[in-house]
This record gives structure tokens, C-alpha cells and sequence, in this order.
């Protein structure tokens, strides 16, 4: 059994299925530090299952999204869903006690 965990384990990050620790395809964000994009791009992927019942969706494009709100991160996520181009705008919100708030609009 021990082994078989193990197995499944290295297969997901050989096959880049896990990304703790890796940098998720986001070309270019400006989300940082890495553990916030890591994430907010996780929490994309189940928004994406979820809504579009789709489970390999690709980021082709990142776009700055100008906010007038100090603190505030915008991006416009132009991607590929299953086929489709979507557009998805994560909006991280200071919280006031150091991390951020997600949410992530389609």
C-alpha cells in the first residue's frame, strides 16, 4: 500500500498534476509572492471543474486590470477552456492582518 502511494505521488508531480512548490502556468503575473499565485491558480482550477466541468484548462494570457484601490491586485486571465477562450479576473483584496482575500470573477 506504502508503495502504491508513493507511486501516485511521483506520478502526479512528474506529471505537473501537483504544483506545490512549482510555478503555475501563468505567464507573467504580477501575483506574487509565489505561494499567493500558486493559490489563487488552484483555486481557478476547481472554479473551472466545477462551473465548466473542465479539468485541463490552460492560462494563455495575463493582463494587468488597473484598480483605483491601494493595495488591491487585478488581473484579466484570458485561457483555455476545453476549447473555449474565457476570460477570468482574479481580484486579491488586502485583509488587513497581512494575506489576501480571493475572488475570481468570470
Amino acid at each position: 500500500m506504502k508503495n502504491t502511494i508513493t507511486t501516485v505521488c511521483i506520478g502526479l508531480l512528474l506529471t505537473g498534476c501537483a504544483t506545490t512548490g512549482s510555478t503555475p502556468p501563468v505567464p507573467n503575473s504580477s501575483i506574487k509572492p509565489q505561494e499567493l499565485l500558486e493559490a489563487t491558480y488552484q483555486s481557478w482550477l476547481r472554479q473551472v471543474a466545477e462551473e465548466y466541468h473542465c479539468n485541463n484548462p490552460r492560462v494563455i494570457e495575463v493582463l494587468p486590470n488597473e484598480t483605483k484601490v491601494k493595495g488591491v491586485i487585478s488581473e484579466k486571465w484570458v485561457a483555455d477552456v476545453c476549447g473555449q477562450t474565457k476570460n477570468f479576473f482574479p481580484i486579491l483584496t488586502p485583509d488587513g492582518t497581512g494575506g489576501y482575500l480571493r475572488a475570481i470573477g468570470s
